[in-house]
């Protein structure tokens, strides 16, 4: 049987992952603001930019969420309890940000 880390870090989605899409929410609405004062070219720029960074938020919050459900439940295994029906608080803080991220998708 496989060595599986108990460490919490490992099981929660990161504080990177969070932070770097709060960083990528604040550089689009910047960006947002900017547009209001730039020629038509430079605007479609930044949106496909905006929209760029947007699916990279959406696909790492993504694979985070992947990532942790699948470790909570190697965990729950290795202690002989079955796999969790309900996702675990971290799953759906994440699942509450991607579905916030893929809403602002939809607006750009």
């Amino acid at each position: 049987m496989e060595n599986i880390n108990n460490n919490p870090q490992d099981v929660s989605i990161s504080t990177e992952s969070i932070e770097s899409i709060s960083t990528q929410d604040k550089t689009v609405e910047s960006n947002k603001t900017e547009q209001l004062e730039l020629s038509s070219e430079e605007q479609l720029k930044n949106l496909e930019e905006n929209i760029n960074l947007q699916e990279d938020g959406i696909s790492k919050l993504t694979q985070s969420i992947d990532d942790t459900k699948s470790k909570l439940n190697e965990i729950r295994e290795s202690l002989g309890l079955p796999k969790e029906e309900e996702d675990s608080p971290s799953v759906l803080f994440g699942k509450d940000k991607l579905e916030k991220l893929q809403d602002k998708q939809k607006e750009l």
